[in-house]
């Protein structure tokens, strides 16, 4: 009895899944007739920013259509769904990173940026005081220098004037002008691990990067590739799953940089040449869905950038 019960239950959401399959890839298809052939009618040195134009139109459009019909968001299921469409231009290939699976630079405390830097390899214990205080100075209101910090007199002395911003971070990338960070931080792509959009904490461990991943206190080489095969097979964006997958004391050290259950309408949009390799680099922007998910707003673009290991 109970088999039979596992088995219908298994039946209908497999019936479930494919009626939602079906039914988002006749929204997209309806919404992407338009790109069809359009390359065609342009000169070759256009052919390929209108291809990722188009690329990209179709993956927002896409994404949105899959949140219309009230299934579960699966990324590689609305990424297989758009790549089968006859209108996705030949030659390139995407990926879909949600904004949670990086380090929000907005919210990241003084204590977590210490447990970062204590495990840089290339970064002196004697050191990290002295760049706790230069990222305080860094993001401060005033213009006082704490006794290992850096304020606009030293940042002047090394002919970088108008700075530090006394603010926020506004682009990953600002992080490397703060006094200390562009060595501590030079094995690292910053604008792949980092963010300063949104309001989560801690890191989706189920779509994080290796490098991302890396950052993160109490991992090591052997966790983090448990992770990233075990996340193939689990959701690893639940406590739960991740608490039966780690070694306990493993999991008592990640645990505060878990976000489960954050809010997750920003994603970086990749868009790179269709190959059997790993690509290296990506036409990237960084988007925002608002929260009815009936449009979207570009954060950012990045023409060309690193894309990290997921």
């Amino acid at each position: 009895m109970q088999r039979n019960r596992h088995r219908g239950f298994v039946l209908v959401s497999v019936l479930w899944m494919s009626a939602l399959l079906i039914g988002f890839l006749a929204l997209i298809s309806q919404n992407a007739q338009t790109n069809a052939g359009v390359a065609v009618a342009i000169s070759s040195n256009r052919a390929e920013d209108l291809a990722i134009q188009s690329a990209m139109a179709m993956i927002r459009k896409g994404m949105i259509d899959w949140k219309m019909l009230g299934g579960e968001f699966d990324i590689g299921a609305v990424r297989e769904a758009i790549l089968t469409q006859p209108q996705w231009p030949q030659g390139l290939d995407f990926a879909i990173i949600p904004n949670t699976s990086k380090i929000n630079l907005k919210h990241l405390t003084l204590s977590s940026m210490r447990s970062i830097l204590e495990r840089r390899k290339n970064v002196d214990a004697g050191e990290i005081d002295g760049l706790i205080q230069a990222w305080t100075d860094w993001v401060d209101a005033d213009d006082n220098a704490m006794p290992q910090g850096a304020e606009r007199s030293y940042y002047a002395g090394e002919g970088i004037y108008n700075m530090p911003a006394n603010n926020f971070f506004q682009v990953p990338a600002e992080l490397l002008f703060v006094r200390g960070y562009k060595a501590a931080f030079s094995d690292v792509d910053v604008n792949a691990v980092f963010t300063v959009y949104g309001k989560h904490q801690g890191v989706d461990f189920g779509s994080a990067s290796r490098q991302t991943l890396q950052l993160i206190p109490g991992m090591t080489d052997e966790t983090i590739e448990l992770i990233l095969t075990s996340r193939k097979t689990l959701d690893l964006s639940k406590r739960s799953e991740l608490s039966l997958l780690l070694d306990s004391a493993v999991y008592i050290e990640v645990q505060p940089w878990i976000a489960e259950g954050a809010v997750n309408n920003i994603f970086t949009l990749a868009v790179f040449p269709a190959s059997q390799d790993a690509p290296e680099y990506a036409y990237m922007e960084d988007i925002e869905f608002d929260p009815f998910w009936i449009g979207a707003k570009t954060l950012s673009v990045k023409p060309m950038a690193r894309i990290g290991e997921y």
